[in-house]
Formats: structure tokens, C-alpha cells, sequence
């Protein structure tokens, strides 16, 4: 999940920053969540600039405010009932966070193995049927 913050004032970027994160993270926790299920993939704050035209026709760069950007991620075993909920409350949730769905597979390895043993067999036949011919 991204959050996305702006304003004129630092301190008041990093404020509101600091509550969107607090109001996710107690969205979560009411449906059973950790605190610690939820965490920063990255965090980034920038001066944003706008290119603003004067009379003479010539471009001057305006301050546009601080943007505070918190990337997230929600991670749990894959249950459908469990990311519908999950996905209700976010919605519902004041920060309004910017939700990409990605899965990934827990346990890479196990998965890596499979794959092995079924192209190794894959190719067995192959080889078998290439004798015969």
C-alpha cells in the first residue's frame, strides 16, 4: 500500500503522515491483525516544484510543498475470506492508501523443488519418447 502526503510545513507533512499510518494500522487491528503485520517497504520525503509561467512567458520553479511517500506491505497466509476482509477495511479505512494486490509464495524453496522434480520427468519423457523413435 502507498500513502501519500503533502504539505507547505514539514512538520505538519510528517503529522499527517504519522496519523494516515496510525489510522491503517488501527483499520487492521480491528480485524484481528498485528501491529507488526503491517510494515514500511519505503519511505521517502521530497520537496515537490512546480513550473509556473510569468507574464514574460518565462518559467519560474514554485515550492509546491513537502510530499511524504509510505510504501507498506500486509503480509498473511493466503486465505480468501481473510483478504476480502482485509481489502473491506482498507477501503473503508480515513487514510485511503493507494492498494496494489501482489502475491508472492511463502516458502520459495519448496515451490523451486516442484519445479525441478516436474521438469526432470518432463524431460525423462522426452527422452524416452525420442529413443523409441
Amino acid at each position: 500500500m502507498s500513502l501519500h502526503t503533502r504539505d507547505n510545513n514539514y512538520d505538519r507533512a510528517m503529522d499527517l503522515a504519522g496519523q494516515h499510518i496510525q489510522h491503517l494500522t488501527e483499520t487492521l487491528c480491528a480485524i484481528g491483525f498485528e501491529k507488526s503485520d503491517l510494515k514500511t517497504a519505503n519511505f521517502n520525503v521530497h520537496t515537490d516544484y512546480q513550473n509556473v509561467k510569468d507574464r514574460n512567458g518565462n518559467y519560474n520553479r514554485v515550492f509546491n510543498g513537502y510530499v511524504v511517500d509510505h510504501n507498506l506491505k500486509l503480509e498473511f497466509d493466503f486465505e480468501m475470506w481473510r483478504l476480502s476482509q482485509a481489502l473491506s477495511a482498507i477501503a473503508g479505512c480515513l487514510s485511503n492508501p493507494d492498494l496494489p494486490i501482489r502475491f508472492t509464495v511463502k516458502d520459495a524453496s519448496a515451490v523451486n523443488e516442484e519445479m525441478l522434480r516436474s521438469a526432470a520427468l518432463n524431460a525423462r519423457r522426452k527422452a524416452e519418447i525420442l529413443c523409441e523413435a
